[in-house]
């Protein structure tokens, strides 16, 4: 099949679950080409797929930590040529390439395309387990929640069917969106685990003075930062410049990892069995289901700040337990999910 996937390039976990994907259905031999969607992706994103295009996009504004959907809404308005551009763009590449297929990772121009040319969409994301009837539901404010719906709404507008993946041990089906365990990830396979006297940490949206302020309290202990893209050592803190695989071998070499609780981050520390102590962003009604969900099944040390006193909290729990999370999380492989695909494929 020749397959057109659409991918969101507003942060890195639409990216990183795509090239898994992606991975899977070029390994069954498939053809598949990308469209990036939004902020220029990183340049190991180029190399994900046969051939690739980048259009406009939707961009998302933040008001400090927090999605700011007032802002992001105005910022989107002042752009709408560019993104209908972006839509006209996506048309004449799905036409002329005559795709079987269309897959999209919370991508809108993609789904209108296969809507207007009538051809199958298949949805692969994680945002959509937030209101999936067999998942976890988390609290929340109405207004967090209405700007969720909203913004899945939007992306993905038309499709055939759903995969959700989520933090569950078996495929829930309900009409037409599945709810779907993790996948391995096939550059994680290789990763030599160990506890090295480090830890992980990804707090993009956190004040570096801040940063610098809570992690010099604890002298004895080093923390290696990523999200900041800077090559600079402050006492016990090293900030590491943006690197995909050294990110991940700081992760598999941790005593734990410190995030925000951005879902591919979240499902990578799950493959790694890592102590995670994590702070979701405050209005951020994914992030916000992602700790819930992680908290109920004890899969994560969950805070509302980078304190001094939850960062002793986790580090006293690291030192004293074994390094090794407790969690029974089921991992299936990628197969598994690029046949249920074709299966819906051919429904079609």
């Amino acid at each position: 099949m020749k397959i057109l996937y659409g991918i969101n390039t507003i942060g890195s976990g639409h990216i990183n679950r795509s090239s898994v994907v992606i991975s899977q259905l070029q390994k069954d031999g498939h053809h598949v080409d990308c469209i990036f969607s939004g902020p220029n992706p990183p340049k190991y994103a180029l190399k994900i797929a046969n051939r690739y295009t980048q259009v406009h996009g939707y961009r998302m504004k933040f008001n400090g930590q927090n999605p700011d959907p007032i802002m992001t809404f105005w910022e989107n308005f002042k752009k709408a040529r560019s993104i209908l551009k972006s839509l006209f763009k996506s048309f004449r590449i799905s036409l002329s390439q005559d795709y079987d297929a269309i897959i999209s990772d919370f991508e809108l121009s993609t789904c209108l395309a296969g809507f207007f040319l009538r051809k199958p969409v298949i949805i692969v994301d994680h945002q959509h387990s937030l209101i999936h009837p067999g998942a976890l539901r988390a609290p929340g404010k109405f207004s967090d929640i209405f700007n969720a719906l909203i913004a899945m709404g939007m992306s993905n507008p038309y499709f055939k069917h759903i995969f959700a993946l989520d933090l569950v041990n078996q495929p829930i089906r309900r009409f037409k969106e599945t709810l779907f365990p993790l996948i391995w990830k096939p550059e994680m396979i290789d990763l030599s685990v160990s506890v090295e006297d480090h830890y992980c940490v990804y707090l993009p949206y956190i004040p570096i003075n801040k940063i610098c302020k809570v992690f010099s309290e604890f002298p004895e202990t080093t923390f290696h930062v990523y999200g900041f893209d800077m090559d600079k050592t402050h006492r016990n803190i090293h900030f590491k410049p943006t690197s995909r695989y050294g990110f991940l071998e700081d992760m598999a070499s941790s005593k734990g990892v410190i995030s925000h609780t951005g879902f591919s981050i979240t499902w990578e520390i799950m493959l790694l069995k890592k102590p995670f102590y994590t702070i979701p962003l405050e209005h951020h009604y994914e992030q916000q289901t992602n700790a819930y969900r992680l908290s109920k099944k004890n899969l994560a040390f969950v805070g509302d700040d980078l304190s001094i006193y939850y960062l002793k909290r986790f580090i006293d729990q690291c030192e004293q337990d074994s390094f090794l999370n407790k969690g029974d999380i089921r991992i299936l492989e990628p197969n598994t999910l690029t046949k249920c695909i074709y299966k819906e494929i051919a429904k079609a």
